[in-house]
């Protein structure tokens, strides 16, 4: 694969988070593939939904897979993400479209599988996979099994209702061992400029690197009716890093200096973990 494992966790850890591209932003093939292009020309990762109809998300990959050619040629890396995936039809969806992230709510599997065999033959085929989990038995799982399996990032989901403060309490048991040290973690729904420090505070104090999945980034572009605009799609990346910027310094206060040295040696733990 071009985007090998390395190279998705690499390009997360360069985005800072995930741009998830919800049906409201995307109605045709040509705003799926402007959109992914231009999250990815400003630096970020982007990822679709399988809820978008098939034909349209086939027919976009056409043209997002030789972009991300064209991308690769030149040294870039032009990362296709894509969840959230529940079940081995849209597993094997993914696959045959050959996205390179493939991001789950759940554990991504049919009744009756093992999720560990089942990712760890994804990950053998240098797919990135990203499961979710929503109680320590299930971060558990994830973090530690008998099969020696270990995900590219864990999703933490629904993070709505867990908040802050309950995705901390989740990672508490886990937190602040070498073993897992720098693992990521995705905090995704209920996640925007103004809740996002307070995620990044609670994956910090465990020894967890936070790169949250997020549709804010996005809403300008739903608010003005202008799918697919790619000037529209930068200016509402660009007003989202603003807000994020001032809701950083508002979090954090004269602590933020402090709390971004801890996230930048949590990404250096995340780049040198061994890729399992």
């Amino acid at each position: 694969m071009l985007n090998n494992r390395a190279g998705v966790r690499d390009a997360l850890l360069k985005s800072g988070y995930v741009v998830v591209l919800t049906a409201d932003y995307v109605k045709t093939p040509e705003h799926l593939v402007t959109t992914m292009e231009r999250v990815h020309r400003n630096g970020l990762v982007a990822e679709a939904t399988i809820r978008y109809p098939r034909e349209l998300i086939k027919e976009a990959m056409q043209g997002l897979r030789s972009i991300r050619q064209s991308e690769y040629d030149e040294g870039r890396r032009f990362v296709l993400g894509l969840g959230s995936i529940t079940k081995r039809a849209e597993r094997d969806f993914a696959e045959e479209e050959r996205f390179d992230m493939l991001v789950g709510p759940g554990n991504m599997v049919s009744g009756g599988e093992e999720p560990a065999i089942v990712l760890g033959k994804l990950q053998g085929e240098d797919f990135f996979v990203a499961p979710g989990v929503r109680t320590p038995t299930e971060l558990g799982y994830m973090l530690d099994n008998i099969w020696g399996f270990q995900p590219g990032a864990i999703k933490i989901f629904d993070s709505s209702d867990l908040g802050p403060k309950g995705s901390k309490s989740l990672l508490a048991p886990f937190g602040n061992r070498e073993e897992y040290r720098g693992i990521i973690v995705m905090n995704t729904g209920g996640v925007n400029s103004e809740t996002f420090p307070g995620f990044v505070e609670s994956a910090n104090s465990n020894g967890y690197l936070c790169i949250p999945g997020m549709s804010d980034p996005l809403k300008n572009v739903a608010k003005t009716g202008k799918l697919g605009d790619a000037g529209v799609i930068d200016e509402s990346l660009e007003m989202f890093r603003v807000g994020l910027d001032s809701s950083m310094k508002k979090y954090f206060g004269d602590n933020l200096g402090k709390a971004m040295e801890k996230y930048e040696e949590l990404k250096k733990a995340a780049r040198s973990r061994r890729i399992v």
